[in-house]
């Protein structure tokens, strides 16, 4: 194998990382804020608790908004 496919398939396999050096998992963490550990169902359903809290967060200053307008066309 010449230098040059040598070089191009390093540069390829780093880009791709198909077999990485470094284990990542070490990185990934199933604790939450308390400290306790979580499944991953329980992050995902808490995830989905927070995103409804948003929406529902906004629907009210959505509502406070549209009542502004309401008052100010009468």
């Amino acid at each position: 194998m010449t230098r040059r496919t040598r070089n191009i398939f390093k540069g390829i396999g780093s880009v791709l990382d198909i077999y990485p050096n470094t284990d990542y998992s070490e990185y990934l963490s199933n604790i939450d804020i308390n400290g306790s550990l979580q499944t991953d169902a329980e992050n995902l359903h808490g995830y989905w608790v927070a995103v409804g809290g948003y929406i529902s967060h906004a629907m009210s200053i959505a509502d406070v908004e549209d009542d502004k307008k309401v008052e100010e066309d009468k």
